[in-house]
C-alpha cells in the first residue's frame, strides 16, 4: 500500500503544526507559560488599581496586559510566522509518500526517509494530519491533497504503523 500526499507549507499549515505541537507534546510547558502570563496580567491589574492617580503608569500596565493577551491569543499564528521567516524560501511544496516500512518526504528535490518509529504523536485538525517527530519538529499532511486512497485509510494506516492514536485538535 502506498499513499501520496502533497502539502503546501504556508501560514495556515504551520499554524496547524504549532497548535498540534502545543496541544500534544508541549502541553505541560504551554500551561505553565499561560499561568505565568495570567500571573503577570493579574499583577498589572493590581498595579493599575494602586496607581490610578498616575495616568502614565496605568497606560504602561494596560499596554502590558494587552500585549500578553494578544500573544496568548495568537501564539500559534506567531509561531507560524517566525517559522516561515526562519525557513528556506523554496521549502513550500512537500510531497510525502507513505509505504509499508517508512515514509518519504520530498522538499525542493531533497528526499528524506523517516521510520514510523520516529513519530512520537499523531494529531488531526480539520484540514491536516500532523506527524509529530519531537517537541520542535513535525510534518504536516494536507487531507484534501491525498492522491490515492481515502483519509480514513491513511488514518488507520498511520495508527497501525506507529501504534499511536490520532488526537483530534479543534480549529
Amino acid at each position: 500500500m502506498e499513499l501520496t500526499v502533497h502539502t503546501t507549507y504556508d501560514t495556515k499549515a504551520l499554524t496547524a503544526l504549532a497548535k498540534a505541537l502545543r496541544k500534544t507534546v508541549r502541553v505541560k510547558s504551554s500551561r505553565i507559560t499561560h499561568l505565568i502570563a495570567l500571573g503577570i496580567i493579574l499583577l498589572c491589574l493590581l498595579l493599575i488599581w494602586c496607581s490610578l492617580n498616575e495616568p502614565w503608569s496605568v497606560v504602561q500596565y494596560a499596554f502590558v496586559i494587552i500585549l500578553l493577551g494578544v500573544i496568548s491569543w495568537k501564539e500559534d499564528a506567531l509561531n507560524a510566522f517566525f517559522a516561515l521567516r526562519k525557513g528556506m524560501p523554496d521549502l513550500k511544496e512537500c510531497t510525502t509518500v507513505f509505504s509499508e516500512d517508512h515514509f518519504e518526504t520530498s522538499l525542493s528535490g531533497v528526499v528524506s526517509q523517516w521510520a514510523y518509529s520516529r513519530i512520537i504523536a499523531l494529531a488531526e485538525t480539520d484540514a491536516y494530519l500532523v506527524l509529530i517527530l519531537s517537541k520542535n519538529q513535525g510534518h504536516i499532511c494536507e487531507k484534501s491533497s491525498l492522491d490515492s486512497g481515502s483519509i480514513e485509510a491513511l488514518r488507520s494506516f498511520l495508527e497501525e504503523k506507529t501504534g499511536l492514536t490520532i488526537q483530534r485538535i479543534r480549529g
